[in-house]
């Protein structure tokens, strides 16, 4: 399974996000950010492909 990760700028929009995908039929669940991958608030959403 493919796993994607989308960086938020903050940990609320990482929780609307979330709500928005699981309303969608998508499985997101919200995370660190690997320190490699980015800046932002260190949160983001973990997609996995259907």
């Amino acid at each position: 399974m493919k796993k994607s990760l989308i960086a938020m700028t903050s940990i609320t929009y990482a929780m609307k996000a979330k709500n928005l995908l699981n309303s969608l039929k998508y499985y997101g669940e919200i995370q660190r950010t690997p320190k490699d991958l980015g800046t932002g608030c260190g949160y983001s959403i973990a997609v996995t492909e259907p």
